[in-house]
């Protein structure tokens, strides 16, 4: 047990630190709200045993908070509007929600107080006081937990069946709002065990818990200036609670949704950039589905304003995670205005008239007529800059193919200029190699990779030249891994 007279010393010392001059305000606001968020578990008992100094405390904490500035309030904010829900700044709403409990006589009915049993025995054990603990003071080097704008999507009338919604106001909101968050915190790197966490929340058959929970994760997703974690984690989590809870999340999720929609016109960019993320990977989780007919008022209006802006932007996003035909058939003809360009690959060749055209046009023709490895050497000497010959060369090999019909290519012709220090291998009839081209040094170290060719039998295979699959390179060859590749034997 410990003594009331202690704890609301320690209160009194954090009061004291949120009224300090000449110190950063977010410090201020920090200590102001440790003892705010304190009271909901404490305020009763402070209440029955010292409410003159508990009195005294809250009147110090108010005239802090009707003072500070409030200039981060507009750019944090999720929506530029307070219709119908007011976006309000995080520490003037605990203060409310704590002058509404004060009101209540300090009476809340959502934090589990299992020593309430043992009250009796409590009630005549050995109190201990809490040693006094004095803030430090203020270091540059020191980092306190930014502001923040509580975000707000429900209210009780979202909530048609089941437990009523508590009000904005309301200190229950606020404590379910926390442990949920924590619970996220704990948990976000594993998303199934946080979606069931989350959904065992203790209190939750007096509490629309699916609301609140969507309502929490939007506004973490949302948080100016950054999400606390990546987007995709609270995108998965939101996937896998809507598995946990087929028969309600994936509703309460669809409405928010369209309440997001709705008041996407005064929403902040940023969020509106994070909304549209979140919305494709979500469809791409479920088959793309979504009732886009209910959306048709966008048709009718300017392509540039919000609403049609976002429905291009999720296709657009869609796209990236599917492709062109998918995203074609999940929306309905008239939205066709708002599905992406088709892409198409550009050869950068193929148009008449650009420079390198005509030499791109040669080497595939003496490509097309199974030219040899000396005449397709002998056409592409003829261009004169050598990054175009290798440009046009390499162009054509990978044009309208995948990788695995272009890598052959290279390997069938490849060579290298001569008296470079680079040093070509052909293949003898035996298998061994012979090093022609280059440096001696070269042509040296490329046999000595490949081993020389038994006497008498150096003659190439048809002019074919095959590169050693560690490709030879001045002079260095990598013997644990050299092995031939014979082209077309």
């Amino acid at each position: 047990m410990v003594s009331a007279g202690s704890l609301l010393q320690l209160l009194d010392n954090f009061v004291d630190a949120s009224l300090e001059e000449g110190v950063p305000q977010v410090r201020r606001d920090w200590f102001a709200y440790s003892v705010l968020s304190a009271l909901p578990w404490v305020g009763r008992e402070l209440y029955e045993k010292k409410e003159s100094e508990l009195d005294r405390m809250l009147g110090s904490l108010e005239s802090y908070i009707k003072r500070r500035r409030k200039i981060h309030h507009n750019a944090l904010r999720v929506f530029q509007s307070d219709h119908p829900h007011p976006q309000e700044e995080y520490l003037d709403c605990l203060w409310h929600q704590i002058k509404r409990l004060r009101s209540d006589m300090w009476i809340e009915k959502h934090i589990i107080r299992p020593y309430l049993a043992f009250d009796s025995v409590l009630c005549e054990a050995l109190q201990h006081n809490i040693s006094g603990l004095v803030p430090p003071p203020h270091h540059p080097s020191t980092l306190y937990p930014l502001p923040n704008v509580v975000f707000r999507m429900f209210d009780y009338t979202d909530c048609p069946e089941g437990p009523i919604l508590p009000g904005q106001h309301s200190i229950e909101r606020w404590l379910i709002e926390e442990q949920l968050t924590h619970i996220l915190m704990s948990n976000h790197r594993e998303r199934k065990e946080c979606a069931a966490q989350l959904l065992s929340y203790p209190l939750k058959n007096k509490i629309p818990l699916e609301y609140i929970i969507v309502e929490v994760m939007f506004g973490q997703i949302f948080r100016l200036p950054n999400p606390q974690y990546l987007e995709i984690a609270y995108g998965s989590i939101m996937i896998e609670l809507c598995k946990l809870q087929p028969s309600t999340m994936p509703q309460v999720l669809a409405q928010a949704t369209e309440l997001l929609y709705e008041r996407i016109g005064v929403m902040n960019v940023a969020c509106f950039d994070r909304f549209v993320s979140w919305f494709a990977y979500h469809l791409s989780n479920f088959q793309f589905r979504w009732s886009w007919d209910d959306w048709d008022d966008s048709l009718s209006q300017d392509p540039e304003l919000p609403k049609p802006k976002f429905i291009r932007e999720v296709l657009l996003q869609c796209l990236r995670l599917s492709y062109q035909q998918r995203v074609t058939d999940i929306v309905p003809d008239t939205f066709a205005g708002f599905l992406p360009e088709k892409t198409a690959p550009l050869f950068k060749f193929g148009v008449e008239g650009q420079p390198g055209h005509s030499a791109s046009a040669a080497v595939i023709a003496a490509i097309k007529n199974k030219c040899s490895p000396g005449e397709l050497l002998e056409q592409t000497r003829e261009i004169e800059s050598e990054s175009m010959r290798v440009d046009a060369f390499g162009q054509r090999c990978s044009a309208g193919a995948g990788w695995s019909q272009s890598l052959p290519g290279p390997s069938r012709y490849a060579t290298q200029r001569s008296g470079s220090d680079h040093a070509t291998l052909s293949p003898c009839a035996t298998g061994a190699g012979v090093a022609s081209g280059g440096t001696p040094s070269a042509r040296a170290s490329a046999q000595a990779c490949c081993g020389p060719a038994p006497p008498k039998q150096h003659r190439t295979c048809a002019g074919r030249v095959v590169p050693c699959a560690c490709f030879v390179y001045c002079g260095r060859p990598n013997r644990a891994r050299c092995t031939w590749f014979y082209a077309g034997l």
